[in-house]
């Protein structure tokens, strides 16, 4: 489980990733929470909607979860190695600095595909908690040019895709090459998290259940175990339960 404490506007939120049950509440309004916000919890709770993901289980051999890869894919992740000379870059302790680096390429992403843009104080408390890692996939050939770039969250057993991006933008880069790098880097994070002792491999949801984007459809490629699980937010305190009751009128 992850927890991490946030302010926004007026009101104190305490944010839960995986978590079992409920957290004490007569504990969270002492400590003046107004909101719960539960992030793919296990179990369903008032309000709250379903959260679909892939997950990997990262406790089975590492030549059984290579070859439930999609054939394809595994063809271009063997070229990418052998052929492209793309690499991995891993970084275990980031720092505020490798934060940036990481969120101005994803945020050139983001708005060439009209995303929002990441959070850099809610990275920051992730990376005080040593809840972060990054990683990038590069040429050999050269080295400074960014192919793709991914950012996890995690607790002691599960780790999770928080934002993925690729260099689509330049108009200097091989599109194909890029998707290939994506793959390639999924794949040698999955093997180096292994290594590392994570239990569980998360693709970060998908938009639905069926009918499948073109996200959803390359996550699913690498033929992960679907889930489901919810997510919402659980008003704490007086104000807080106004607010809801406010929206619930206007909606």
């Amino acid at each position: 489980m992850i927890n991490i404490k946030r302010k926004i506007y007026f009101f104190n939120i305490s944010e839960y990733y995986f978590r079992n049950r409920l957290p004490d509440i007569l504990e969270l309004k002492k400590n003046k929470i107004d909101f719960i916000n539960l992030i793919q919890a296990k179990f369903q709770f008032n309000r709250s909607r379903p959260f679909y993901t892939f997950n990997i289980n990262l406790e089975e051999d590492i030549e059984i979860i290579w070859q439930k890869i999609n054939k394809d894919f595994r063809y271009q992740i063997r070229r990418a190695e052998n052929k492209d000379k793309i690499a991995e870059k891993i970084i275990d302790n980031p720092s505020i600095k490798d934060i940036d680096i990481f969120i101005e390429f994803f945020n050139k992403f983001a708005e060439f595909r009209s995303l929002r843009k990441s959070n850099k104080k809610k990275l920051c408390i992730f990376l005080k908690q040593k809840k972060l890692k990054i990683a990038y996939a590069y040429s050999l050939e050269d080295k400074n040019n960014i192919l793709s770039g991914h950012c996890y969250v995690h607790d002691d057993k599960r780790i999770r895709l928080y934002h993925s991006a690729s260099n689509v933008y330049s108009k200097l880069i091989n599109k194909n090459l890029v998707g290939r790098s994506n793959k390639f880097l999924h794949w040698k994070v999955i093997s180096n998290f292994k290594d590392s002792g994570f239990h569980v491999y998360d693709f970060g949801g998908i938009s639905q259940k069926e009918n499948f984007n073109g996200i959803d459809k390359f996550k699913s490629h690498f033929h992960g175990e679907m889930v489901t699980e919810y997510s919402g937010l659980i008003p704490v305190s007086l104000k807080a339960r106004f607010i809801i009751f406010i929206m619930r009128i206007l909606n």
